[in-house]
């Protein structure tokens, strides 16, 4: 146990293994786990490894509309499969004008590097995605931009529209 916890916690989510075959354990939110996630996860792979062979685990696999295990489930986080060279290295939307962009030109500069990124990589992503896992991970994302753009909900228009005139936005600054 003290192996996985470990490496998850040093290789940001991974182990030699993991590595390997393109694995990585992150939140549920996609950002990477803590060292309490990792930790929890892995307490609890006693209880999936029950009755015998991963019982428990498998079963809750299986059962789970995201694949996790319970120790995954207790701790909110989920196992990814990395695929960084299949996804494009740049994320090309032209600015327009909306009734909400001149808002949000006051506080960009209010959405830092990281922000985007998180927003890039969904972007880039997001056809590869279930149709529920992407609409979840949007309207997370709208909530959240909105937010640090000090917009409602209400006045973002599309989801999708809206995501991708952000990172224009940011891009453009």
């Amino acid at each position: 146990m003290s192996y996985f916890i470990f490496f998850e916690a040093i290789w940001n989510g991974q182990t030699p293994g993991k590595r390997v075959i393109k694995l990585r354990v992150v939140q549920d939110s996609g950002s990477s786990a803590t060292f309490l996630q990792v930790l929890i996860r892995n307490i609890l792979r006693v209880i999936d490894s029950l009755p015998t062979l991963y019982a428990i685990g498998i079963l809750s696999v299986l059962l789970n509309k995201k694949n996790q295990r319970l120790g995954d489930v207790a701790a909110g986080t989920v196992v990814i499969r990395e695929g960084v060279e299949d996804a494009p290295k740049a994320v090309n939307f032209t600015v327009i004008d909306t009734p909400w962009s001149g808002k949000a030109r006051l506080h960009i500069h209010k959405i830092s590097e990281d922000d985007y990124a998180i927003l890039k990589k969904y972007l880039l992503r997001r056809e590869k995605l279930q149709q529920w896992e992407a609409q979840v991970l949007e309207r997370k994302l709208v909530r959240f931009f909105s937010q640090k753009l000090e917009l409602t909900p209400g006045e973002t228009g599309n989801p999708a529209e809206f995501l991708e005139q952000v990172a224009a936005m940011y891009q453009n600054q």
